[in-house]
């Protein structure tokens, strides 16, 4: 039995349930098909609700993690099933008011107000038992979800299938960063204009809610996550590796931000906070060392300064001049006629 933990309520001040899409119902087999139309058949109520209603709003902001908000006004059981055969379900229960029983194979526990419960282990069934009223988030994931953030933001090797706790409860006012950006997410989809709708704020939204929760929940990988500590996003170890390897290309920002697979201004703030500089003035330092390097191995005046600045990536020569300049202190005809010198 996990142990209850202290009720938090200045924290669940800021939770709202919003009032649009409520649906309600006195009837049991209209809310056992919404609540199951809904979690896309991975939840389901388990028993007659006519002691009292139950109803579900669903939310889908996010790329492939769905968000549920359930709610219950008198005692009812229900089930988080799971119906997709090649998806291992983990869910985060969050609870707002009321309290509930969670039993999962021979493991139980009790969830109150200003908690939150993760179930890290895929299971057919899970059963829930309701005390009265309630108001709780369910948020449904699948382990590949996980373990794709593993090793693309955090550059896990993944060796062996990731594994949660059966049970790990969490306070909500210990993790407020955690739990304040999901009821941001949560509350940005209920209004008149989304901004997390966009395709690609969904993707980055549920990157950053799965990446906070590797690191809050206990894992076989998480000795890996506290050793990376502030390693170098893979976005950026992304964008660079494709830099190196077309320096010599006509490039522009938005193919460097399609290779990182992620936004402009992921990339930029990345570059700047782990880099000291932005991606296009990286391209620029790589592209002056590489003719620097050129000038020195092609110092026999053999091959001109302009087929130099082409082959680094500089159609320009006087652009390219301007900037070798800028950066070395000298003109490349300088440091080319000094190396002749030295070579004679």
């Amino acid at each position: 039995m996990i142990p209850l933990l202290d009720r938090s309520p200045d924290t669940l001040d800021r939770w709202q349930f919003p009032v649009r899409h409520i649906f309600e119902t006195k009837r049991f087999e209209a809310a056992r098909k919404h609540v199951s139309h809904r979690t896309h058949g991975r939840c389901e109520i388990a028993t007659d609700s006519r002691k009292g209603f139950h109803y579900g709003l669903s939310a889908a902001p996010l790329k492939r993690t769905g968000i549920v908000l359930l709610s219950t006004d008198s005692e009812c059981e229900w089930d988080s099933v799971n119906r997709l055969p090649d998806v291992s379900p983990l869910s985060l229960h969050v609870s707002l008011s009321g309290s509930y029983d969670v039993e999962w194979r021979q493991a139980k526990t009790s969830v109150v107000a200003g908690n939150a419960l993760f179930l890290g282990q895929g299971s057919r069934v899970v059963k829930h038992h309701a005390r009265g009223q309630s108001e709780q988030i369910l948020v449904l994931f699948d382990i590949k979800s996980f373990e794709r953030v593993l090793a693309d933001e955090f550059d896990v090797r993944l060796d062996r299938a990731l594994q949660f706790e059966p049970m790990h409860a969490l306070e909500i006012s210990s993790h407020p960063f955690l739990f304040d950006y999901l009821r941001l997410v949560i509350r940005d989809f209920f209004c008149k204009t989304p901004m997390g709708a966009h395709p690609v704020l969904k993707s980055q939204n549920e990157n950053l809610l799965l990446s906070l929760l590797l690191r809050v929940v206990p894992h076989n990988y998480s000795r890996h996550l506290d050793v990376v500590g502030a390693a170098v996003p893979v976005h950026v170890k992304r964008a660079e590796r494709f830099l190196v390897d077309n320096f010599d290309r006509d490039l522009t920002l938005e193919e460097v931000v399609r290779s990182a697979g992620t936004s402009v201004r992921t990339l930029q703030y990345s570059f700047r906070d782990f880099r000291g500089t932005t991606p296009m003035r990286f391209l620029k330092e790589l592209r002056l060392n590489a003719a620097r390097d050129l000038i020195h191995r092609m110092s026999d005046g053999v091959h001109s300064l302009g087929n130099i600045a082409a082959k680094a990536g500089y159609p320009d020569l006087c652009k390219f001049s301007r900037d070798y300049k800028e950066r070395f202190g000298e003109p490349p005809s300088t440091t080319r006629k000094r190396l002749a010198l030295l070579r004679d």
